[in-house]
């Protein structure tokens, strides 16, 4: 029985609303789990290992991924991690920060390999990464599920799936632009800075038909605000774990930011979108002067919807490369009898002063091994977000951190 505790004026006390709200929180939380149990039991499934399942515990949870992210040590931190759990359950975890949140954070391959093409249709995005990102994203392929992602691959894959003479010759020539920055004096440089400018360049060529020129301007008010807007689009989606008190930061700074790089691209939609419909037609026949952004308007003349789908193949086109270029070269720079025989198949391919094509790329095996092996250390996505459409044996809701530091990569690390 609860007393009720009264005020001056009889009315019930500060107290009895506290016990009333801790009750029903309780019951919920309980009722929550019962509901998740019976659920895991008729799926035949078997639960992770639970890491925390409050706020207080899942709050410090969150604050050791916050301070793994700003330190730049997010693969060896998920190891601890991993590492850290008991045998049966080395490979997946589970969190809840509120009930109804439950989270859980695989590296299993199976698990992987599920969810990104065996069990494909169960997992998506999802309404809260929609939230959290579509403010810079929108509608984007990356932001949305079901028919609008449908309408979203339709709109850019075939911009993809054509051998186009006109992509490699933008490629060389940032590339060429790129080598003209690095001093000959051999002095030491940072040349990860150089591919993400270099690859803005490209995909921004390749997009709109002209080149950001952050590679001569590295501080030009769109490069800056594309950078800037990223790592705080991160921080922002670390907040949201914390909300509503998340509202109380102030994110002037990211939509600021989102204002300069629209500022930046609509002159290019609205330029295109005013093309007559014959023209348009006749330039994306044509294999050098076609660009992405025209194709795109042939599909639709909707500028967000241009704008949504320019941003999100900016963001793909531009970090994936560099960041794996950048490590291809920090590893081949410990391996010298690598580089050289790298060498030897571009000059067997392609010779000194020749251009490749599509098919001599396809050919040259050690090239695509060294870049397979690059990739499968530092994989250009490592982290993925979904939420289950639908109940699955595999996971409820999954949150996959790929494999970055393994043991034997360490232990080879440690002897350089």
């Amino acid at each position: 029985m609860i007393s009720s505790v009264s005020l001056g004026d009889g009315s019930p006390g500060a107290l009895t609303y506290g016990l009333l709200i801790l009750i029903l929180y309780i019951t919920y939380q309980i009722a929550v789990m019962v509901k998740r149990s019976i659920a895991i039991r008729k799926l035949g499934g078997q639960r992770a290992h639970i890491i925390c399942n409050n706020p207080v515990t899942a709050s410090r949870h969150a604050l050791r991924t916050i301070k793994m992210s700003t330190e730049n040590k997010i693969a060896e931190g998920y190891d601890e991690i991993f590492d850290s759990l008991p045998f049966e359950s080395r490979h997946v975890y589970e969190h809840q920060f509120m009930p109804g949140s439950r989270t859980i954070e695989t590296r299993e391959p199976s698990h992987i390999k599920a969810i990104l093409a065996g069990d494909f249709y169960s997992f998506g995005k999802g309404p809260s990464f929609h939230r959290i990102w579509s403010p810079f994203l929108g509608d984007s392929i990356f932001t949305t599920d079901g028919k609008l992602w449908h309408n979203s691959r339709s709109l850019i894959r075939p911009m993809f799936m054509t051998d186009r003479i006109s992509d490699l010759i933008i490629f060389e020539r940032q590339i060429e632009k790129m080598m003209s920055h690095i001093p000959p004096s051999g002095h030491t440089i940072n040349i990860m800075d150089l591919f993400f400018r270099m690859t803005m360049d490209v995909t921004t060529d390749f997009l709109l038909g002209e080149s950001a020129n952050s590679l001569d301007n590295p501080n030009s008010e769109f490069t800056f605000a594309f950078n800037d807007v990223l790592s705080r689009q991160i921080r922002l989606a670390v907040l949201r774990i914390f909300r509503p008190f998340d509202k109380l930061a102030s994110h002037k700074e990211y939509y600021d930011d989102i204002k300069k790089i629209e500022e930046f691209i609509m002159p290019y939609i609205q330029r295109t979108l005013a093309i007559p419909s014959e023209e348009l037609e006749k330039l994306t026949k044509s294999d050098t002067e076609s660009t992405f952004l025209h194709n795109l308007a042939r599909f639709t003349q909707d500028p967000k919807v241009i704008r949504d789908q320019l941003i999100a193949v900016l963001l793909a086109g531009r970090d994936t490369t560099a960041a794996t270029l950048s490590w291809a070269f920090y590893e081949l720079a410990a391996y010298p009898d690598k580089v050289d025989r790298l060498r030897a198949e571009v000059l067997e391919f392609v010779g000194e002063y020749g251009t490749p094509s599509y098919e001599i790329l396809k050919n040259m095996k050690y090239l695509r091994y060294t870049l397979q092996e690059t990739l499968r250390l530092h994989p250009a996505v490592p982290l993925n977000v979904c939420e289950t459409s639908t109940p699955t044996l595999r996971l409820l809701h999954f949150h996959s951190v790929s494999r970055l530091l393994r043991k034997g990569l360490r232990e080879v690390q440690k002897t350089r």
